[in-house]
Order: structure tokens, then sequence, then C-alpha cells
């Protein structure tokens, strides 16, 4: 067994699934698009497993590095996408009466 280029599959395969990951965290649960976010890279990774010669046996181990690249990958772009910014708060002096609406005459 090569371990070498069972750690380049395994990079790969976490690599793959990170932007799926990414998407996942935009996507309401349960739906197409949360479907499709999470089983979209099982046939690439499938196909990278098998070019490199790894059997059944790697398949828990496929399933480990997705579902990390997932959880990465959301993580990741949770923490690095920009926050909205807050509206500035006025600051009203702590004698001030509240604000009150403007009324409208009456025609």
């Amino acid at each position: 067994m090569d371990y070498g280029l069972l750690a380049v599959v395994i990079v790969i395969a976490v690599a793959i699934n990170m932007p799926f990951g990414a998407w996942r965290t935009t996507t309401r649960k349960l739906s197409l698009k949360w479907f499709l976010s999470i089983h979209l890279p099982i046939p690439a990774i499938f196909v990278i497993r098998r070019a490199a010669g790894f059997g059944w046996d790697y398949v828990p181990v496929m399933i480990a590095c997705a579902v990390t690249g997932q959880l990465v990958g959301g993580w990741l772009f949770q923490k690095l996408r920009p926050q909205p910014a807050a509206a500035p708060q006025v600051a009203q002096p702590p004698d001030a009466a509240p604000a009150r609406p403007a009324r409208v005459p009456a025609p």
C-alpha cells in the first residue's frame, strides 16, 4: 500500500468537498440545493479513488474525508464571509425627551 498516494487522495477529497460545504451553508436545510451540495462531489471522489487503485476497503476513509471537507468548508465560509455593517447608533443626551412622531394636520 502506498501511503503517499493515499494522502494525496485524502487531500483531494477534502479539497473537492470544501466549496460544496460553503455552498451548503447558504442553502435551506433539506432542500434540493442542500441535497445537491452534499451529493454532487461523490462521483468525483469515486473516480479519483478508483483511478488511484483503492478498493471498497477505503470507502469509509473517503466518506470521512467528504464529511471533513463539508464541515471545514462551511466553517471557513462562515468565518471569512464579510458580515453586514450595523447601522450607526445616534446617541441622545440623557436629559433629552424622546422624539415624537410629527402630527399630520387634518385636511
